[in-house]
């Protein structure tokens, strides 16, 4: 009778083992449902890389795109649309910001805020800001797109009105810029190719509720009417905005909400 019990538990145990993926390696999840799908596909994943956000199974996992169909055909390159869960995205960012996928090397205060996990910046006035969630989805979402990324500012040293004299969005935490892509320096031509890269991923959003209100980018290092072509404003393409009303943006793109 022991032994028999003894073989029932082995097999059990081997069983659990088996299916149960360990805390200490990424999971492998053949054909699993995702969160928050984009696009109207099924959402289904195939072979997918779960990063681990913490120390216990996340329940929002970070992706990578090619995991994902969003049922228009691409092959699932449009990757997920993150949780708006502040909690999920805070903890999402931090691990990002570690491992350095999104680097905040320029301004100390937007670098702790996003390292501690408090989503709270201090702004060159002492006003302690807390960072809008979309800014946080989206730092989420062009992870998931495959791109690494430095943000140069979001709070970091902004004045408070921007050179239209409107209240600029860092001011208040609904913006950010972004000066290198795949380790390519946006104030070079060399970066252009990565620049409209993201500039088609920021325009391939439009229509749904992460849409930027504005992704502007005149040119790589110079003007360029191929990277203008790309820019928005008011959640729409909106070539021409950039360099007319807002400088010209040739040294990094400006998203905001």
């Amino acid at each position: 009778m022991k032994k028999v019990l003894f073989l029932i538990a082995l097999v059990l145990g081997l069983f659990y083992f088996t299916i149960k993926p360990s805390l200490s390696a990424p999971y492998i999840i053949p054909n699993a449902p995702i969160l928050n799908p984009g696009g109207s596909g099924n959402g289904a994943a195939s072979n997918c890389v779960w990063t681990k956000v913490g120390d216990t199974d996340p329940a929002v996992p970070i992706l990578p795109p090619s995991c994902f169909d969003s049922g228009n055909g691409d092959g699932g390159t449009n990757g997920p649309i993150p949780t708006a869960d502040r909690v999920a995205l805070l903890s999402q960012v931090k691990q990002l910001v570690i491992s350095r996928k999104i680097v905040f090397d320029a301004h100390d205060n937007d670098k702790t805020g996003m390292i501690t996990g408090s989503g709270i910046v201090r702004r060159k006035d002492g006003a302690m800001i807390t960072i809008d969630s979309q800014v946080l989805r989206l730092y989420v979402y062009l992870a998931n797109q495959g791109f690494t990324f430095s943000v140069c500012s979001m709070i970091g040293g902004h004045d408070k009105y921007s050179n239209s004299g409107n209240v600029s969005r860092h001011w208040e935490g609904h913006a950010f810029d972004v000066c290198t892509i795949n380790g390519k320096n946006v104030n070079s031509t060399s970066s252009t190719q990565q620049v409209i890269s993201m500039m088609k991923a920021l325009n391939g959003l439009i229509g749904g509720d992460l849409a930027p209100s504005q992704s502007l980018c005149a040119g790589a290092g110079r003007k360029d009417p191929q990277v203008d072509a790309l820019s928005m404003d008011k959640h729409v393409i909106s070539p021409g905005f950039t360099g007319k009303y807002v400088g010209d943006h040739i040294d990094h793109i400006h998203i905001g909400y």
